[in-house]
């Protein structure tokens, strides 16, 4: 099988070689005919540059780079889409006919919690699987990535516009908008590991069956109904998506703080964003 990895970097040193190092053992396996990584940087100030430059010598990767990208777009998100596309663009240049396209977030911890031959196993399973056009993770222990989810009964809309919607008509408690919009929808694995059918989803990683090459109507972007991810405009031009609870990536703490803790420190976070609000109310 010939596979692309393709992610943009910036800042990402804390798992940047783990999740690198993964994808260069998966060369190894005989199973693999061809394994490229299309890598941008841009404007990183901890030691991100220095790490892809040592595997970029090494002929490990395809290392692109594009600066001074927060002068151009100030969206952060409008600005991770703008990298995937140019590596489409440079994919697609390379001419070759992959059979999976797997676009990577190299902040996140994607490899601690699967082995190169099980994950390899799960590339075989669906390209041998014609019910299948694009798999994702499950996060661990909870699932985190809600801006790139659309998934019927669990979250059907861009639930960010909704709360910021809201919160503009709140003095005081956003935090408990925070909990039944958001934190209420970070859920656990399910007990059955039955495929669970998206309209859209991320999580750090996916896995898109190529039946022909990446072609312009494949890019990233924001819609009105979605501005909090660039994944969703993506996976509209793919059907059969399913996110997979047996594949696990594990969630960064920064999304799913909040559910981790016990309930006596749940009751003081709360207790301090109601104070600092209150604070905020007698300033202004």
């Amino acid at each position: 099988m010939k596979i692309v990895f393709s992610g943009p970097v910036k800042n990402c040193e804390n798992n940047l070689e783990n999740n690198l190092n993964f994808l260069i053992n998966l060369k190894k396996d005989n199973r693999i005919d061809l394994l490229d990584i299309f890598i941008l940087e841009g404007d990183s100030n901890d030691n991100s540059k220095i790490i892809l430059e040592k595997y970029s010598k090494n002929s490990e990767i395809i290392l692109f780079s594009e600066n001074n990208l927060e002068e151009k777009l100030s969206n952060r998100v409008e600005r991770i889409a703008y990298c995937r596309n140019l590596l489409l663009k440079e994919i697609k240049n390379k001419e070759t006919s992959y059979d999976f396209y797997i676009p990577l977030d190299l902040d996140v911890e994607l490899f601690s919690q699967i082995s190169t031959s099980e994950f390899i196993e799960i590339l075989t399973r669906i390209q041998n699987d014609d019910s299948i056009d694009a798999l994702f993770p499950f996060s661990d222990p909870f699932y985190y990535d809600l801006a790139a989810l659309r998934s019927f009964g669990w979250v059907e809309e861009d639930i960010w516009i909704r709360f910021n919607k809201l919160a503009k008509k709140l003095k005081i408690g956003k935090i408990f908008l925070r909990i039944f919009l958001i934190f209420k929808k970070q859920i656990k694995k399910p007990k059955n590991k039955k495929l669970i059918q998206v309209e859209s989803a991320f999580g750090g990683i996916g896995i898109y069956k190529l039946k022909a090459e990446i072609s312009s109507i494949h890019k990233y972007g924001l819609t009105d109904k979605a501005t909090s991810a660039d994944h969703i405009m993506f996976n509209s031009h793919f059907k059969k998506k399913y996110i997979d609870p047996n594949w696990t990536v594990k969630a960064p703490l920064e999304h799913i703080e909040f559910k981790t803790l016990s309930l006596f420190r749940k009751i003081k976070y709360i207790y301090k964003e109601l104070e600092f609000e209150l604070k905020n109310l007698k300033t202004n």
